[in-house]
């Protein structure tokens, strides 16, 4: 299986002056009447070959249209209505994939290539997340977008000071790169800098109000400095231009947690668990939800499950002293492998 490559051509035919842009948390309405453009690409596998006839959905709240790609992988949607929309693709034998696409920030004829990340991979999909496509970003020079490129791929694997190099030369070459900027802060974030963090995405959200990585990053970042209230907007708003994303709910979690709203931090929790969270700080948080609800086999299956993820994380001993506090006779050794 293979993942989908989009090759996307944003052809913008306006027949009436475009208004400025509204903010992603606001309407999900198309555009002005009269501003519409030509959505254009192809679908490629992996090595840069032509998917045939792949099934293409182009859709948002109140519009939708399916076309099929030619022979050659190509497609294109005519006199869509500006806004921002959901671009899905499938073909038998290739993981299906989908993008966020925003055609409202301009007129331009910009290209890019995009990779999903496989299902698979969990690491290869935190480190990519489903990105939004925007002219803002489309209309970065390629030397930025190159070191910016690189930036993400050590990010991928945990090189985060390599990492904070690439996305620092992709900022030399364009200072107002909202992305770079943006993976800068999740980059410090990884460091344990969340107060440097901050500013770097209250920059990149400056920049484009529409990047969903700024406002998921500064609500983690409110996180960590306990700033809850100021994470809750900035989450709700990374939701409203993204939803389905578990990050998202798992940092809301945290949210709600630290304002006390136990039961709302459940159900977010709960919502991350249920789309498909790999990441085994949900269940940690989960447990503490459940402790302050007085919930304790809830906790103790919240902890469990973190063990059953994280066998020797760095707070592996201190979960099983707790879950012994809780009532559990046989918490999982150290040596546990994680189920397949």
């Amino acid at each position: 299986m293979f993942a989908l490559l989009f090759v996307l051509i944003l052809a913008a035919s306006l027949t009436g002056e475009l208004n400025a842009w509204a903010a992603p948390w606001q309407s999900d309405q198309p555009g002005p009447a009269g501003s519409v453009v030509e959505v254009e690409g192809s679908v490629v596998d992996g090595q840069g070959r032509p998917v045939p006839f792949a099934s293409l959905v182009l859709q948002q709240s109140n519009f939708s249209r399916a076309i099929v790609a030619d022979q050659d992988g190509r497609f294109q949607f005519h006199r869509v209505p500006n806004g921002r929309y959901r671009i899905e693709a499938q073909a038998d034998g290739y993981q299906s994939g989908s993008e966020q696409l925003d055609t409202g920030l301009g007129g331009r004829q910009p290209r890019l290539i995009l990779s999903l990340p496989r299902k698979d991979d969990p690491e290869e999909a935190r480190a990519a997340g489903e990105r939004v496509v925007t002219v803002q970003t489309l209309g970065v020079p390629g030397g930025a977008r190159k070191e910016y490129e690189k930036g993400l791929e050590r990010f991928s694997r945990g090189q985060y000071e390599a990492a904070l190099e690439r996305f620092d030369a992709a900022l030399r070459k364009h200072r107002e790169f909202s992305a770079a900027r943006a993976w800068r802060g999740l980059t410090l974030l990884r460091l344990g800098r969340p107060e440097a963090a901050y500013i770097d995405l209250a920059e990149s959200l400056r920049l484009d109000p529409a990047a969903y990585d700024a406002n998921l990053g500064l609500g983690m970042a409110c996180n960590d400095l306990g700033r809850f209230a100021e994470s809750k907007e900035h989450l709700l708003r990374a939701q409203a231009a993204q939803p389905g994303q578990w990050a998202t709910e798992l940092e809301l979690g945290r949210a709600y947690y630290g304002l006390r709203l136990y039961e709302e931090a459940e159900q977010r929790l709960r919502k991350a668990v249920d789309i498909g969270a790999k990441e085994p700080s949900v269940y940690l948080v989960l447990a503490n939800v459940s402790i302050k609800q007085k919930k304790q086999d809830e906790a103790l299956a919240a902890l469990r499950e973190y063990l059953r993820m994280a066998p020797q994380g760095p707070q592996g001993n201190e979960i099983r002293r707790l879950m012994r506090l809780l009532g559990a006779h046989d918490p999982p050794s150290e040596a546990s492998a994680p189920a397949e």
